[in-house]
């Protein structure tokens, strides 16, 4: 039994060494837990600051859509990550810097921190409505021979076409063509033209309630070819022997209807005050003669087809306060000849424009139609241009991707 005697004082060491092992596990595991509680947390942290980051690109992007022609320049910054404290939301905060990238798109990048936890994510916003300068099913330019240098010029904004391949000459010579902008294959809707018969909501729907603008346009509407016209009315033709002036005598809304309208060698002049003037024609022949529009307002042109030289005489001064609106009918066309001046917007997605000719000319606004087939020497520069009181609604932007960054 001496063994046992040699044993006398062994169990205090063993205690204390299990305490040891039992408070470095309890520790470990402490440890263990407290870095897990930390990694879950800062997954949550992350996971709202990546949601911040996007309900602050969101919101910008959706201001950007929902203010056609708004203040997307003051919007953009010149000195990345200078745009800081735009909002908060929920437990954290966001900054948002707007730029565009080599390819003129509109980027949006969005910083949302929650904590001490920042996640970043950008949205890709394109241009769909009033803020490109072309958009046409197919796209084209009247030339012969291209192997000279075309001399048409796009600017201010992406060309947007549908069909698989642009028409001729455009192809060759569009990346000369379009400055400032690119050649973009997408496809879009657009709204159908409702003539302000048809429509409840125009200004003119009660002036001719019959809800359709040409059903009465018989031999019983009459003809015009002579004196001022100063009150809404409708004709069966007029063909002008004389100049014409077309002004409101009170200076309320107007509305002309007509089957043809030719202006026969004589000019037409359309004085606004304050008010809006609409001519409604199936078939209008301008000829060699100029279309000159003074005053403030808006002139809203319907037609079916129109040809002529087309010299809308809009000082570009002027302009600011007048709006002229083109609308092509269906199956319509509109065409210009010579070297055409005009301020406005020529809306007609299932209609032909044509700049026939040689001829230079500038055209400032916008164009969307079915197809469209420009002048070899012809400039196109965008312009933001209002449509109001039509029924028609073209937003300048919709979101086109996302990405985001760990």
């Amino acid at each position: 039994m001496k063994f046992l005697k040699d044993e006398k004082g062994l169990a205090l060491p063993l205690v204390l060494v299990v305490v040891i092992v039992l408070t470095i596990l309890g520790i470990t595991i402490f440890m263990l837990n407290m870095t897990e509680t930390k990694q879950v947390a800062r997954s949550v942290d992350g996971m709202k600051a990546h949601y911040v980051a996007r309900s602050g690109a969101h919101a910008v992007a959706a201001h950007l859509i929902n203010n056609p022609g708004g203040d997307l320049e003051d919007l953009i910054s010149d000195n990345p990550g200078s745009a800081e404290g735009w909002g908060k939301f929920g437990e954290g905060e966001f900054d948002v810097e707007v730029f565009r990238d080599a390819d003129n798109d509109i980027i949006i990048k969005s910083t949302g921190t929650v904590g001490d936890v920042k996640k970043t994510v950008y949205v890709t916003v394109g241009g769909i409505g009033v803020d490109f300068p072309l958009f046409a099913n197919t796209v084209g330019l009247q030339e012969d021979d291209f192997t000279k240098d075309v001399g048409a010029k796009i600017r201010g904004g992406n060309v947007y076409y549908t069909v698989e391949d642009l028409l001729s000459g455009f192809e060759e010579h569009g990346n000369n063509i379009v400055v400032d902008g690119r050649i973009i294959k997408d496809d879009f809707d657009f709204p159908d033209i409702i003539l302000p018969c048809q429509d409840e909501e125009s200004v003119f729907y009660q002036e001719f309630y019959d809800g359709n603008c040409f059903e009465s346009l018989n031999d019983t509407a009459g003809n015009h070819d002579g004196s001022d016209i100063s009150e809404s009315s409708k004709y069966f033709k007029i063909k002008l022997s004389a100049d014409l002036t077309i002004k409101s005598s009170n200076n309320s809304d107007l509305i002309i209807l007509a089957n043809e309208f030719d202006l026969h060698n004589n000019d037409l002049t359309i004085e606004l005050d304050g008010n809006t003037i609409a001519i409604v024609a199936k078939d209008f022949d301008a000829g060699n003669n100029d279309i000159e529009i003074k005053g403030d307002g808006v002139l809203q042109f319907y037609v079916k087809n129109f040809d002529g030289r087309g010299n809308f005489d809009l000082d570009e001064y002027i302009a600011e306060d007048i709006i002229v609106n083109i609308f092509v009918l269906d199956d319509g066309k509109f065409e210009l000849r010579g070297t055409p001046n005009f301020y406005g917007t020529i809306y007609g997605p299932n209609a032909t424009f044509k700049q026939s000719g040689g001829g230079g000319g500038t055209i400032h606004g916008w164009i969307i139609v079915d197809e469209f087939e420009g002048g070899s020497s012809m400039e196109l520069i965008h312009k933001a241009i209002e449509m109001p009181g039509v029924g028609i609604e073209l937003k300048n932007y919709v979101i086109q991707r996302w990405r985001y960054v760990e």
